[in-house]
């Protein structure tokens, strides 16, 4: 499925989730929703990321510089966790 997010939009954490690092894991709990949500992997060096207003291509600018992983398939796999994470309403859009 391809993405309908411009990878010039800037996404950013919604404030109202709690997450903390559980042993190299980020645990999330949304209150409104009352779900848990986990990540792992690089989805916690996202998460971070995330903290302010970033876009699918910053995402993955950085992704590149940190992590062995060819440019093709770090866009397709961060638009995959930010599409996933919009869609569960952990992420938003910062406009």
């Amino acid at each position: 499925m391809a993405s309908s997010l411009s990878t010039s939009a800037r996404i950013m954490r919604d404030p109202d989730i709690i997450a903390t690092d559980m042993d190299g894991e980020t645990v999330m709990m949304s209150i409104e929703q009352g779900r848990y949500f986990g990540l792992s992997g690089v989805g916690p060096f996202l998460w971070n990321l995330l903290a302010e207003p970033m876009s699918v291509d910053e995402l993955c600018t950085r992704v590149l510089q940190d992590y062995d992983v060819d440019e093709a398939t770090c866009r397709t796999d961060v638009s995959t966790f930010v599409d996933e994470l919009l869609d569960k309403g952990v992420l938003r859009h910062a406009d």
